[in-house]
């Protein structure tokens, strides 16, 4: 059915069964293998995928991931307000890739602000909190499926935020994303016409 703003319903990840979503994540990883599909739409058409575009305001990272993990984009500051609790939390480790503690502490100052871009940084920081694995299908021309898996093997219930009225996500959910580099994250879905129905 369509949404309120005319589009169809996407078909959200978690309603494939994890068998399925497994053998999507083999055809993406053997299509990665192989000579790249030039194309981010045709990469994910091969494997009965579709886009389903966020709102382009400076948060479709933390949109596309909420979408995944609690399956609306509105719940993006909750994944943000997440992120940067783990990425405080676990400050010795991300605040190697600034100079020094000033450069790391503006960086977290600006990351807490709605419409603040996210980065590899925070993708990460997402994956662990949650304990998910993240698939990004990206529109780069090689290197083109990368894969976020967490170091920890339990989501932080301390970091982990959850929006009123969902539940925590299942440790070890799968997410999939898209990234049309350098500009913009959106959520993967089953296509209308997908054999993964």
């Amino acid at each position: 059915p369509p949404t309120a703003e005319g589009r169809r319903s996407p078909t959200r990840m978690s309603r494939i069964g994890s068998g399925q979503r497994g053998l999507m994540v083999q055809e993406l990883g053997a299509a990665a293998k192989h000579a790249p599909v030039g194309d981010l739409g045709k990469r994910l058409d091969a494997i009965g995928l579709e886009m389903y575009t966020m709102e382009g305001d400076g948060n479709c990272q933390f949109r596309a991931m909420a979408f995944n993990l609690f399956g609306s984009q509105s719940h993006h500051a909750t994944v943000r307000q997440a992120a940067c609790a783990h990425m405080q939390k676990e400050a010795e480790f991300f605040s190697i890739f600034f100079d020094g503690d000033a450069e790391f502490g503006n960086y977290m100052r600006d990351m807490k602000r709605n419409r603040t871009w996210g980065d590899e940084l925070t993708l990460r920081a997402v994956v662990e909190a949650y304990c998910c694995e993240a698939h990004v299908v990206t529109s780069e021309p090689a290197n083109w499926y990368l894969v976020y898996s967490p170091e920890t093997t339990e989501v932080n219930a301390k970091v982990a935020a959850v929006p009123r009225g969902c539940a925590l996500p299942q440790k070890g959910k799968q997410v999939f994303l898209s990234y049309i580099s350098p500009v913009h994250y959106n959520a993967v879905v089953a296509s209308a016409d997908s054999v993964l129905l």
